[in-house]
């Protein structure tokens, strides 16, 4: 210090205070989408053929892109209350094929694995199975990405530069029909059959001896999870399996093997997913209602014109938010073969009244005023979408 100083006459030594760099402001921008491709963009497929889609995504953020396998912390769609844990991100959602309606994770890429770069810019990509099934053309319609931080970007790129589609050119893709017995169950009975044929589109061909999935619930499209019962159709494509109410459609579909005991494939960075090769929707047949009718007085020849009162019950859940037509019974006389309704005055229209102890057991009352003759009636229950209308029928005398 002497030897400075007198090297530098005057000099005044300053003290020096070390001062902490500046906090980093908290990340708000959600993540940025620079770049996405599909590889094959353009696919032709024959019959029960298959191929790999590779769809990568280029992202950026400051914080670093959420990745976090088996939490909910980085899904989009999460519904707490409906105990739904939602889709894991990144993602990016191709349209769904038209015969597939529903199936969303067929063209889902979703937690898919970063390939190349670093988590605050880099390319995520994931690889699946494409077949027949994926017949026609499949714009990327949504593309999702958390931060660690919490920001979230959820967009529908097309119309944008982001904009991409895959071209299935699909010929003889599998389908199957169906049709079920009866059309109508009875009130108390669950249980139908289905009955069709797979076979393959344009030929005609049958897939003989091929195992289709019934799916029931949230079986359906669940990846890697399709169904419960099995039918195996025979040597012309014919099927025909006993089902419930639940049921929700049909399924052909190929189990690779691998890891996972509903046979998927775990690679380091894509995912491959069961080749899904047909599906079909099944509509349930219609529920007839419960519905019984009497008289409060046992006598069916009544003087002309005099009210006779009829009471019964009615099977189906309702309360005041159910639309009136969807839970009005009318007693209607039938005139000239046509079924008196609104004009006669005979005609009548209650609403369900009350629950009894039964749950869901209805009661109604209606008058009917039986003209002077021998007249056919019926008590008319309308129908709930989903639901066939249901009708009993009584006789009355007017003298």
């Amino acid at each position: 210090m002497r030897l400075l100083r007198a090297l530098v006459p005057g000099l005044v030594l300053a003290t020096v205070t070390a001062v902490a760099p500046p906090a980093l402001a908290a990340d708000t921008t959600p993540p940025q989408i620079l770049g996405l491709t599909i590889r094959p963009s353009t696919v032709t497929l024959d019959g029960l053929a298959y191929t790999k889609v590779v769809v990568s995504v280029h992202l950026q953020d400051d914080s670093g892109i959420c990745v976090a396998p088996g939490s909910t912390q980085c899904n989009v769609d999460v519904d707490d209350a409906g105990a739904f844990y939602g889709y894991p991100t990144p993602l990016v959602q191709l349209k769904s094929p038209v015969n597939a309606p529903g199936m969303f994770d067929i063209t889902s890429y979703r937690g898919m694995q970063r390939t190349s770069g670093s988590d605050t810019d880099g390319w995520w990509t994931m690889t699946r199975l494409a077949t027949g099934l994926w017949d026609g053309s499949l714009p990327v319609v949504r593309i999702a990405a958390f931060d660690t931080a919490g920001n979230h970007t959820d967009i529908d790129p097309r119309g944008t530069a982001l904009a991409r589609t895959l071209t299935v050119d699909a010929t003889h893709p599998a389908r199957i029909s169906y049709g079920i017995t009866p059309t109508i169950t009875p009130y108390g009975v669950n249980s139908f059959t289905i009955k069709g044929r797979a076979y393959f589109a344009g030929s005609g061909a049958p897939l003989g001896n091929r195992t289709l999935l019934l799916c029931e619930d949230t079986g359906c499209g669940i990846e890697g999870s399709y169904g419960g019962a099995a039918v195996r159709t025979n040597a012309d494509g014919y099927y025909s399996i006993s089902a419930t109410r639940t049921v929700l459609g049909l399924m052909l579909f190929k189990t690779l093997g691998g890891g996972g005991s509903n046979g998927q494939e775990w690679y380091p960075t894509t995912f491959y997913s069961n080749p899904l090769f047909a599906s079909r929707s099944v509509a349930p047949p219609r529920s007839a209602h419960y519905l019984t009718v009497k008289t409060v007085s046992p006598a069916s020849t009544v003087p002309a014109g005099s009210p006779v009162t009829i009471k019964g019950l009615t099977e189906m859940f309702y309360d005041t938010s159910t639309p009136v037509g969807w839970r009005s019974i009318s007693v209607q006389r039938l005139v000239s073969g046509t079924w008196a309704a609104g004009t006669i005055v005979t005609e009548q229209t209650a609403l369900i009244e009350k629950t009894t102890v039964q749950s869901g057991i209805h009661t109604y009352t209606l008058v009917a005023h039986p003209p002077k003759g021998t007249w056919s009636y019926r008590v008319f229950r309308t129908s709930t979408p989903g639901y066939a209308p249901t009708a009993r029928y009584l006789t009355l005398t007017g003298r």
